[in-house]
């Protein structure tokens, strides 16, 4: 079956990103900013390199550092978009829509990651997306 991939962000998917658009923002409760949003490594909507990012910023959104991307499957035939941010419990849902690139009437799933609202994740966290049912 179908599964997203988390990746720890690197410069690779800045160095790649022709497009970004669709940004959504959410406050945690202790001040920390969250972001996410869809890039693509052409620029074309309907692209199958796409891939979602999640940054955060604890200077009131002066600076923000991007910390995780989502790539359906490295790049073919999958990809993320409709990317939002939740809190619940006081923990941050970061969740997407996954889909086949070129069915847009179809094979849909949406993804959801939680975070610790006020933590930055680190390198050697693991994470676990799950199937929103």
């Amino acid at each position: 079956p179908p599964r997203s991939t988390l990746f720890p962000y690197t410069t690779l998917f800045r160095s790649l990103r022709k497009w970004q658009g669709g940004a959504v923002t959410l406050a945690a409760p202790g001040g920390r900013l969250w972001k996410t949003w869809c890039a693509d490594a052409k620029h074309d909507f309907d692209s199958h390199d796409a891939y979602a990012v999640l940054a955060t910023s604890t200077d009131g959104g002066k600076k923000w550092k991007e910390v995780l991307v989502v790539d359906p499957d490295d790049f073919w035939p999958r990809r993320p978009e409709n990317a939002k941010l939740a809190l619940e419990d006081g923990r941050l849902v970061w969740s997407w829509t996954d889909r086949v690139s070129w069915n847009k009437d179809g094979a849909e799933q949406r993804w959801r990651l939680v975070l610790d609202a006020e933590r930055e994740p680190s390198p050697g966290d693991s994470f676990k997306a799950e199937l929103v049912k």
